[in-house]
């Protein structure tokens, strides 16, 4: 495997919060704990006020905390174009702040346990029933307008230009053939189109409110980015990490048919480059990640990239 000193994309830190003073900090302000965690670079927390019970999240690093406001905002601002029609709704918030002064925490709803499907251990559950209005979830996101986004530069980059620092970087790390991806990401000269997004669209931050919708969160990394991100990752996530390439190509089906008539002939050529992006990032995983399991999904991606190289995925 080629070592290379990761500069520009490296795994966010995390700290260690002792959880009885989180704990201690939550009963303060009028909660009781019911459930609290630290997961990676948060803290979470399920806790209760009267009969009802909240969801509770806290950045354990001050750069983590970006990511958490941002996650913060990207609710307030969504729910104001969710209505009645909508498959899917996205928490409402209730209280933000600092603990200890500089790290930014959030309450709000709390969607329970059922998610739509399971990351680990693998679960598809019965996501294949889902995947019409997920699809409809990703569209009605993509066609966000936001009053004070910032207008198109002149000499916007290309999609290429956008992902090939990335994908570079995560190809000096693994010891397989990358080219024919760091290739299509590279040809990918058309102009990049943005659109709002939620950045870490995966069926394990969707969870079945039991009346037919379904709740999205962790929208950490939610915004404006690539057009037609969140379909490729979720794309990706349902064939790698879940095994279901047959529900995946569903999925791209069904967003497809939502697109305008003009979009449609573009789908695949703008997909292509951040699906080539996104897989070496699995190939970067699967190499540095824990060894349990790790032949298998590097065969996984060996066999996604020969399908995406013969445009075999739709």
């Amino acid at each position: 495997m080629v070592k290379t000193k990761r500069k520009k994309f490296p795994r966010p830190k995390t700290r260690k919060i002792p959880l009885e003073l989180v704990t201690t900090f939550l009963k303060k302000k009028g909660y009781q704990v019911v459930k609290i965690e630290r997961y990676w670079r948060h803290v979470t927390a399920v806790v209760e006020r009267g009969k009802k019970q909240y969801f509770f999240k806290m950045a354990t690093t001050i750069k983590t905390g970006k990511m958490t406001k941002n996650e913060y905002s990207w609710n307030e601002r969504v729910r104001l174009q969710i209505n009645s029609e909508t498959p899917f709704l996205v928490p409402q918030n209730y209280d933000q702040g600092f603990y200890q002064d500089n790290l930014f925490f959030f309450i709000s709803d709390y969607f329970g346990k059922e998610t739509l499907a399971d990351q680990f251990p693998p679960n598809p559950k019965q996501l294949n029933k889902w995947l019409s209005k997920v699809a409809r979830t990703a569209f009605l996101i993509s066609q966000i307008k936001i009053k004070d986004e910032p207008e198109k530069k002149p000499n916007e980059r290309t999609i290429g230009e956008h992902l090939i620092s990335s994908a570079s970087e995560w190809a000096a790390q693994v010891e397989y053939n990358l080219q024919p991806l760091l290739t299509i990401i590279k040809k990918a000269n058309q102009k990049a189109e943005r659109r709002w997004r939620h950045g870490d669209f995966v069926p394990w931050h969707m969870y079945d409110l039991k009346k037919g919708k379904f709740g999205l969160v962790d929208a950490e990394h939610g915004g404006n980015g690539l057009r037609y991100y969140d379909a490729a990752y979720f794309y990706i996530r349902v064939r790698q990490s879940l095994g279901k390439e047959e529900w995946a190509k569903a999925f791209l089906s069904e967003f497809k048919n939502l697109l305008p008539k003009k979009e449609k002939p573009l789908f695949w050529r703008d997909l292509k480059p951040i699906l080539a992006e996104r897989l070496i990032g699995d190939y970067r995983g699967a190499s540095i990640g824990p060894k349990a399991k790790r032949e298998e999904k590097l065969k996984k991606c060996e066999q996604f990239k020969e399908d995406l190289v013969k445009n075999r995925i739709i």
